[in-house]
């Protein structure tokens, strides 16, 4: 397995890597098992329901153990709505800078579509900077 950076140290999100790690994963929806009162302070994320492996084992010491627990175990599901939401606003930028390009849009929104560009340049160039 290769260690992955956070955006926050590469300065990119690299949603093809993130779309690769999240079609790679188990497809059922996580849930965790609290074993704090019988395993020694463990939290347990399975891939399923009767599933015999464990996605993540958290030890439930401090004060966010079990909100790390759940954080983990609904990303399972929140990733996939994640890219589908930056997907549709992708979609949704790239139709309005069309818009704009076709009718040489109004010079008070100039900065705005700009903005655009650029926001939707970034999503589609992804962290190593290839359209």
């Amino acid at each position: 397995m290769t260690a992955v950076k956070p955006a926050a140290e590469t300065g990119a999100l690299d949603l093809d890597a993130i779309r690769q790690r999240e079609q790679a994963a188990s497809n059922s929806p996580w849930h965790l098992v609290d074993l704090r009162h019988q395993r020694g302070g463990q939290i347990r994320i399975f891939p399923g329901r009767g599933c015999n492996y464990i996605v993540a084992n958290v030890l439930a010491s401090g004060d966010k153990a079990t909100a790390d627990a759940e954080f983990i175990a609904a990303a399972r599901t929140a990733i996939p709505a994640l890219l589908a939401a930056v997907d549709s606003l992708a979609g949704a930028l790239a139709e309005l800078v069309r818009v704009n390009d076709a009718t040489d849009g109004w010079p008070e929104h100039t900065a705005a579509y700009a903005k655009a560009r650029e926001v939707l340049a970034a999503v589609k160039r992804g962290p190593g900077g290839a359209a």
